[in-house]
């Protein structure tokens, strides 16, 4: 462990001292008691204005040792060398000081102490020393129990006019997050180059800890402090910015391509351009220009492909309107596919399951047309049956229409009739079919079920 030219005890009793109006902080962070007997008010302390307070009953037997609350505070103190963080265990208590008065009392026990001086950070923690049967304060940290240690409330202080002088001002401690503070406080030198560049957003990701500093060396951002200053990129764009220089791209158009498009994105399209055969800056300001991602034009290469159309030429390659392009290329194939469709199930379905009809004098079992009839199955009983159009056109499963034996063209039940028995039948919202509707499919399982066993579509 680190020693140092100083004792714990002398940190401790030498930390800054909590301010005059500590009472009032604590007091906005907690709820309030205002005891009254018989309806009438008692004297208890003052509350600020704006305090959360709830009315008790103070009785004879009231036991006061019951009402006490236990929490964490932060208190953030500095100079123009040093910056503290305290933590403090608070108890919250009411200690009657006579028979008509109750006073609220704020127990307050240093229980972390952060120094950060002198290209130190001190951690100091209150521990029980069972040598000496005491508590004593240990190098350290100590847990913050049952609370996150982010959301512990923090005492404002007015850190900015007192760091104005100061080489910590580039921390602004004020602004960042108190979890925060040790990266600051080590990175401080390169904050404040990022800061006298005007570097804002990066100076804000290199305070949050978001910034590989293994590519944030003083050297690099000297010998791009005019693109810092002309662009004020966030750690995201100056992560990117050499390795899209390497393709031939300009400061500029590095700066909008990472701008506009997250890592995952501008690695799907440098492999792509790979794959493509394409030259990786024409494709990234071409897609920059479309304002499209990469698997939008993907999609529209493969649908291209589908339609046995040829993508040699810059026209097809590289449409003038991408989005416009794609969506023209998914109708036709989306057409050309619904027909192949049609025509499948016309000449090679219908005509083998077409002899599964069946009625008797309630109920009838109807065989659907084409694939746009069980489309419409699926729409007017708001059930998904239109998603096993391709298990029925490859012969894997057979959808049949339950209807009523005198309204035959009205949806009532779907059923589906697999591996030789009967899957599933559902209602309108994907209902259970009564026992009826069972008794009645049964029935033509009995009559047809053996037939199906028969049929030459895949069983």
């Amino acid at each position: 462990m680190k020693t140092y030219p100083y004792s714990i005890s002398e940190l401790v009793e030498n930390r800054f001292r909590l301010p005059t109006n500590f009472d009032d902080f604590l007091q906005s962070v907690t709820t309030g008691i205002e005891y009254v007997r018989k309806g009438e008010p008692i004297v208890t302390n003052r509350h600020i204005l704006g305090r959360e307070v709830i009315v008790k009953q103070l009785r004879s037997n009231t036991n006061l040792n019951n009402q006490f609350h236990r929490f964490y505070v932060i208190v953030l103190r500095c100079d123009e060398t040093k910056i503290e963080e305290q933590t403090y265990y608070v108890t919250q208590m009411f200690k009657r000081t006579d028979t008509d008065s109750v006073k609220e009392i704020f127990d307050v026990q240093l229980w972390n102490l952060k120094i950060l001086q002198n290209n130190e950070i001190i951690k100091i923690h209150l521990a029980y020393d069972y040598a000496k049967g005491s508590y004593t304060y240990q190098y350290g940290t100590n847990s913050i129990m049952q609370m996150g240690y982010q959301t512990l409330p923090i005492y404002d202080y007015n850190h900015p006019n007192v760091l104005k002088n100061s080489e910590l001002k580039y921390t602004k401690v004020w602004e960042i997050e108190h979890f925060n503070l040790e990266l600051s406080y080590k990175y401080r030198n390169m904050l404040e180059t990022l800061l006298k560049n005007g570097c804002t957003n990066l100076w804000g990701d290199v305070a949050k800890g978001y910034s590989d500093m293994r590519k944030m060396t003083k050297g690099k951002l000297m010998r791009n402090r005019l693109n810092l200053k002309k662009f004020n990129p966030d750690h995201h764009q100056w992560e990117w910015l050499p390795k899209l220089l390497k393709f031939g791209l300009t400061v500029e158009l590095s700066m909008e391509i990472s701008k506009r498009w997250t890592s995952y994105e501008i690695e799907n399209q440098i492999k792509g351009a790979t794959t493509l055969s394409i030259e990786t800056k024409i494709l990234m300001k071409y897609l920059l220009k479309q304002n499209q991602e990469f698997r939008h034009y993907n999609d529209y290469l493969e649908m291209m492909i589908k339609l046995n159309t040829p993508v040699e030429t810059n026209q097809t390659m590289f449409p003038k309107d991408l989005k416009k392009a794609h969506d023209k290329a998914v109708n036709k194939y989306n057409t050309l596919k619904h027909e192949f469709d049609s025509r499948t199930y016309s000449s090679k379905i219908l005509p083998v399951i077409e002899k599964l009809e069946y009625t008797n004098n309630e109920y009838a079992i109807i065989v659907p047309k084409d694939p746009d009839e069980i489309l419409q199955e699926g729409k007017a009983l708001d059930h998904c049956v239109g998603s096993y159009i391709g298990q029925v056109l490859k012969g894997e499963t057979i959808i049949l229409f339950i209807r009523m034996a005198t309204e035959t063209s009205k949806p009532l039940y779907t059923m589906e009739f697999k591996d030789g028995r009967v899957n599933q039948i559902r209602g309108i919202g994907n209902k259970s079919a009564p026992e009826s509707i069972k008794t009645f499919a049964d029935q033509w399982r009995k009559k047809k079920g053996k037939l199906c066993k028969s049929l030459s579509i895949g069983y």
